[in-house]
């Protein structure tokens, strides 16, 4: 028996292309790391009233929110200076309001600063 080509190819690349793309699935949490004593210490430096848990919230809102578009969202996704304007933008897709926004830029940049 004789296989069609043209069904073959489409099957093969679409079999290639589910093992290159990554499960999206609900135990994907990205790239986030955990919340450091390193990084809790940078942010109660640099932001008044900054906490361990706001860390957290806003580590918890970037594996929430972010990963129903981008498949592993984390810090390494923009340069420290981009995060403020990066997240202003899709606030609004993210349905973030200004607290939320504010916690991811902070868990963000003390993520980034203490980064190896």
């Amino acid at each position: 028996m004789r296989f069609p080509v043209i069904p073959c190819a489409a099957l093969a690349v679409g079999a290639g292309l589910f093992l290159i793309i990554p499960f999206r699935g609900p135990r994907n949490k990205g790239t986030s790391p955990e919340v450091t004593p390193a990084m809790t210490e940078y942010a109660i430096r640099r932001w008044t009233g900054s906490t361990e848990a706001t860390l957290k919230h806003g580590r918890e809102l970037i594996q929430e929110r972010c990963q129903e578009c981008h498949h592993r969202p984390g810090p390494e996704m923009a340069q420290a200076a981009q995060w403020p304007d990066v997240l202003k933008t899709m606030a609004l897709r993210a349905k973030l309001n200004d607290h939320e926004r504010e916690a991811i830029v902070q868990y963000v940049l003390a993520a980034k600063a203490t980064m190896k």
